[in-house]
């Protein structure tokens, strides 16, 4: 196993100098030359002031004759009344007995200089750190006495409060050494002509994500701690100059998954980054060494998990922000069980610049969001994953199961896996994560053909039924049903119906194109016999498809779908649809309650949840006679997890059904107008309770059992106290 070895190496060096006079090699710089109103406090002048506001400066009169004048422009070194120091412009004066008022407002640099060329260089020690603010439990500042410009921060940041059973921990080493680059130049008569801001950042960073949890959305900017140094004051022709450093630790968290993960990366960075306004124009400069060491990942499932820690230096004048510069190393793990490498892990680094005028005589910031943005492949994984496939094959006329019926996976054509149907007409094998076209044979009957079946490692992948035809029902005949809305189980008229070939073929050659009734009947004639996917379109609904078969010589009647009408795209719709029997099976979604540990639960007996008035999740309709939809929808989606199970009330003080399990029951779930979930019921099991799925946040992971358990996760639900119907 690598070790993460982050080492940032600055050399930084430290130069204070102010250019005040001109240099004969330089011909940009000019003789210093404050502007005729610019007034320093002197000693003995800031001794007499009593009070600094926002908007006015008060003191003891020392003589009836004035000291100030309106529009001058004033400046004082740190003080007690003003730790930072301060640059205003007078606009009124008032004498109150001993009292003296100068009511100002900011200045900037510009308006105290007529002409100067000001250049600060400077490196940030441990000893000039005025106060630390911890920000967020779990981190420690450790000033090195041998090394006064290491910064050395220790990372413990643990997040348990988010889904039950879920942990997030970032734990690491962050070692820093950083300084600034400030230069200031204005003209006679030009103002601001030149304006370079910028920092270094040398970084060592070793980063350990470490999450627990079986389905996780956590995306969150957080600020660990912030660093103010003492004021570093510096005189030109006498009109002091007060810069005041701070740096805000940072740690951005952006991550998603269904699975724990266990990784590592370390990142070695010395980078310079800065911004430059020159002849009315903006530019940056950068530079950057990096280096990256690691710890291969630990997971079993699919994450998209980004992590980034560092510095944001910002340099102040007089308290008011100027410059800023950011240096965030980065640890990135993308895995899909359904491709292949199916994880990539990488470390990067990012630098954002900018600069906020306001106390340098500019009236637009400027910002570079992204000026050093690096990313490194350091590992990924070898070889494929697998999952299992699994499913159930029927005689289409019949409904019983066939047994000996070949199943093979095909991929660009060729013969990857095979497997065949055992006396229940179920099968089950092992594949490598990919996307196949399965076949289903056997003799005496047509083929089935399914496109696109996805099988994603480590875990069963469970297909819908499939409807094998006898080949005695060849020759043509017709497909009809109803297409009904899923929140009122009404017919939906014109909807706009196209049949392709083959089982979830979407792409495929259209055979034909019919519009439903005014009850949403539908009727296609004259079709061949075989498995067939009807896609539907309606200006109001989305976008959906169904399988269907169609027997010759006869109408295959009752192959109906329903549509869901468009929504928001937050909102969350549940349609779980079943075959003729059972008679009821019934939707149960729980979800987090906001600002509190407790659950909702929507079912039958209790069809919505309402929060502050507003209705947050509803089960929009109950089924009782067959077939469905039963529709759940979460209208408002709330932070934290959701579960959707299904149980067979129909059966439910039979321990011994498998109703359920042949009940061709399907769940979907759309977000927003997107499919982005269907699962099938597992065939031959036994048990009432379908346990579907979890969700959190962008994360939707299968659990796709079935059981009798009554205490679910912890006993959320139990199936048999519910009330009766």
């Amino acid at each position: 196993m690598k070790r993460v070895l982050i080492i940032f190496c600055i050399l930084i060096a430290v130069l204070f100098s102010v250019s005040c006079k001109k240099n004969s090699d330089d011909p940009e710089t000019a003789e210093t030359m404050l502007s005729d109103n610019a007034r320093a406090f002197n000693d003995l002048q800031q001794q007499r002031i009593t009070e600094v506001s926002d908007n006015s400066v008060q003191m003891q009169a020392e003589t009836t004759e004035p000291e100030f004048a309106v529009g001058d422009i004033v400046a004082s070194s740190p003080i007690d009344l003003a730790p930072n120091g301060f640059l205003r412009k007078i606009t009124n004066i008032e004498q109150d007995g001993d009292i003296v008022v100068l009511t100002t407002e900011p200045a900037c640099i510009e308006d105290a200089f007529e002409q100067a060329d000001i250049h600060l260089e400077q490196a940030l020690r441990t000893s000039d750190v005025k106060k630390i603010d911890y920000l967020t439990e779990g981190v420690v500042f450790s000033p090195k006495s041998k090394d006064p410009l290491s910064h050395d921060y220790t990372l413990n940041y643990v997040n348990d409060n988010l889904a039950p059973g879920t942990t997030v921990s970032i734990t690491g080493n962050l070692n820093l050494n950083m300084g600034y680059d400030l230069q200031i130049r204005t003209r006679l008569g030009q103002g601001l002509t030149y304006l370079k801001g910028g920092g270094h950042i040398g970084e060592q960073s070793s980063l350990n994500l470490d999450i627990t949890s079986t389905i996780f959305s956590i995306t969150r900017s957080i600020d660990l701690a912030s660093v103010e140094f003492q004021p570093i004051v510096f005189f030109v022709s006498g009109f002091p100059i007060v810069v005041v450093p701070r740096v805000k630790i940072v740690l951005n968290i952006d991550a998603e998954g269904s699975t724990n993960i266990d990784s590592e990366v370390s990142v070695s960075a010395v980078a310079t980054a800065g911004v430059i306004y020159e002849d009315g124009n903006w530019s940056t400069y950068q530079n950057r060494e990096l280096g990256f060491e690691y710890q291969e990942p630990t997971l079993h499932g699919n994450a998209a998990a980004s992590i980034a820690t560092g510095p944001r230096l910002e340099l102040n004048l007089y308290g008011v922000a100027g410059p800023f510069v950011t240096g965030l190393g980065i640890l990135d793990l993308q895995a899909d069980t359904d491709q292949s490498p199916w994880w990539v892990l990488r470390g990067g680094f990012r630098a954002d610049v900018g600069v906020n005028m306001s106390a340098i005589g500019y009236q637009q910031d400027y910002s570079y969001p992204g000026l050093i943005e690096y990313s490194q492949l350091l590992a990924e994984s070898d070889g494929a994953i697998t999952g299992t496939l699994s499913g159930s094959v029927h005689n289409a006329d019949t409904g019983n199961p066939l047994s000996d019926v070949s199943v093979n996976l095909y991929k660009q054509g060729e013969l990857n896996y095979s497997a065949s149907t055992d006396a229940n007409g179920r099968f089950s094998l092992e594949a490598a994560a990919g996307v196949y076209t399965v076949i289903f044979s056997k003799e005496g009957f047509l083929n089935a053909e399914q496109y696109d079946v996805s099988v994603s490692g480590f875990v069963n992948n469970t297909l819908q039924a499939i409807l094998q035809i006898d080949e005695t029902f060849q020759g043509t005949g017709s497909i009809s049903g109803y297409i009904r809305n899923a929140m009122t189980n009404y017919g939906i008229s014109q909807v706009t119906l196209q049949i392709r070939e083959g089982i979830n073929n979407l792409t495929g050659e259209i055979i034909a194109t019919v519009h439903t009734d005014i009850n949403g009947y539908y009727l296609f004639n004259d079709i061949e016999a075989g498995n067939y996917t009807i896609s539907c379109s309606h200006v109001d609904f989305v976008e959906t498809s169904f399988s269907v078969i169609c027997l010759g010589g006869v109408n295959s009647d009752n192959q109906s779908t329903v549509m869901s009408p468009l929504m928001n795209e937050d909102e969350i719709r549940i349609i779980l649809t079943w075959g003729s029997s059972p008679r009821d099976l019934d939707s149960h979604l729980t979800g987090p309650i906001p600002e509190s540990e407790q659950r909702f639960h929507i079912y039958y007996a209790n069809k919505n949840f309402y929060y502050d008035d507003t209705l947050y999740a509803n089960l929009d309709i109950d089924d009782v006679s067959s077939y469905g939809p039963e529709t759940t929808t979460i209208y408002v989606p709330s932070q934290g997890l959701y579960r959707f199970s299904v149980y067979d009330y129909s059966n439910g003080g039979y321990s011994n059904s498998s109703a359920l399990s042949n009940s061709s029951a399907q769940v979907s779930v759309w977000k927003g107008n997107n499919n982005i979930q269907t699962y099938h019921v597992p065939t031959g099991e036994i048990g009432t309770v379908w346990t579907v799925f979890e969700l959190s946040g962008n994360q939707i992971i299968g659990i796709n059992t079935i059981s009798n358990d009554t205490s679910y996760k912890n006993e959320e639900l139990n199936w048999q106290q519910l009330p009766q119907k």
